[in-house]
């Protein structure tokens, strides 16, 4: 006798494909990477600066402020997306149905996106601006874009695991996978 799927279930992981789960995470780990290699560049060019003859532009213009204050709102949006993710975490830590195990993907992929604009946003303002902020801010700088590199880094294991988790609860229940498996 065929076992019914759940409807909800099913519609739940298709969602998933459109676009590709996968194809998000690729896209947010290739634009970790490239963060990366930027933040290496702008590394060896701060090493490379003398401090007795280096300056930095005093008073910010018009577009500088501007531009500083875009990225200081994307840094702001991170943490409600974050919230919401650890909250519905917490919230399925013991049971989860395929659904709630969906919309957390959802969610570890929004907050990884929404950190890596924060993170492409301030190394933008910096590359534009390399002369903004005096040596010890161009070390902050640093810090700060590594900071959401990571935090992207570990939406993208988040949503990894609960896209797992989808995909090994409908293959147990549908008995497309055993127990063995596990072994």
């Amino acid at each position: 006798m065929p076992r019914k799927i759940n409807v909800e279930a099913r519609q739940a992981v298709n969602e998933l494909q459109n676009p590709s789960i996968l194809d998000q995470v690729s896209r947010i780990i290739a634009n970790v990477d490239d963060a990366d290699r930027v933040i290496a560049s702008l590394e060896a060019w701060q090493a490379s600066l003398n401090p007795k003859t280096y300056e930095k532009i005093e008073p910010w213009n018009q577009e500088m402020m501007a531009a500083h204050a875009v990225y200081h709102a994307q840094e702001t949006a991170i943490r409600p997306v974050r919230d919401r993710f650890e909250h519905m975490k917490r919230r399925i830590a013991k049971e989860q149905t395929t659904e709630e195990l969906v919309e957390l993907t959802r969610l570890a992929i929004e907050w990884g996106q929404v950190v890596l604009r924060a993170a492409d946003g301030r190394l933008q303002f910096w590359r534009r601006y390399q002369r903004a902020y005096n040596l010890e801010g161009i070390k902050g700088h640093i810090i700060v874009v590594q900071n959401h590199l990571s935090a992207a880094e570990k939406a993208v294991e988040s949503a990894c695991k609960s896209y797992q988790s989808i995909y090994v609860k409908e293959g147990l229940r549908l008995g497309v996978i055993g127990p063995s498996v596990f072994r």
